[in-house]
């Protein structure tokens, strides 16, 4: 760990070093299309497609 904080000048929290990882939750499949009834969303970068 020192030798990646010293290459990319990063390092962690001491809340992250002294109570470990945050809480998590389960997401839905991103490859599959959308079911009955549930949403979606789409997120594109730069401009419209030539």
């Amino acid at each position: 760990m020192a030798a990646i904080a010293a290459e990319f000048g990063v390092g962690l929290p001491r809340f992250a070093i002294t109570e470990g990882r945050l809480h998590t939750f389960t997401t839905r499949s991103w490859t599959r299309p959308p079911g009955p009834g549930e949403t979606y969303m789409v997120v594109t970068f730069g401009g419209p497609p030539e």
